[in-house]
């Protein structure tokens, strides 16, 4: 523990000694920072497009499932106005009904499973992406 502390005392007195090397160290950080985000960005485009292809592929299950989850918005959310709610309340009960019907439970299924999958993952990305802007305004 000592000798961190004392490399790591070093390296503070260096950099008081010569500002340009903390200042080189941060514009490291932030370019690996950088390309960091755009790869997450890239991620996201890609995630996009890949979701995209796969309701193209399953149309039908994905506006029923879709419709489903807008149905249930209608009904928690607080602050739509009552004619917003009632199309939401309808395509919602449209898209249960569809999912409901026993030939297409199973594809429902599968696709709600997938489509909350995608879902999640661009969160995901969307939360690094937060993170690491955040990490570079810091270090900015």
């Amino acid at each position: 523990m000592s000798l961190k502390n004392t490399i790591l005392g070093i390296t503070c007195a260096l950099a008081c000694l010569n500002p340009s090397i903390a200042i080189a160290d941060n514009s490291a950080q932030i370019q690996q920072l950088r390309q960091r985000l755009e790869d997450y960005e890239l991620e996201i485009q890609n995630l996009q497009i890949e979701m995209g292809a796969y309701m193209l592929t399953n149309p039908k299950a994905s506006a029923a499932v879709i419709a489903s989850g807008g149905g249930l918005a209608g009904i928690l959310e607080q602050n739509i106005d009552d004619n917003t709610r009632v199309i939401l309340l309808g395509l919602g009960l449209i898209g249960v009904n569809y999912c409901l019907n026993p030939d297409n439970f199973q594809h429902c299924n599968v696709v709600a499973t997938n489509l909350t999958s995608y879902g999640m993952r661009l969160s995901n990305y969307s939360q690094q992406i937060d993170r690491i802007e955040r990490e570079i305004f810091l270090l900015e």
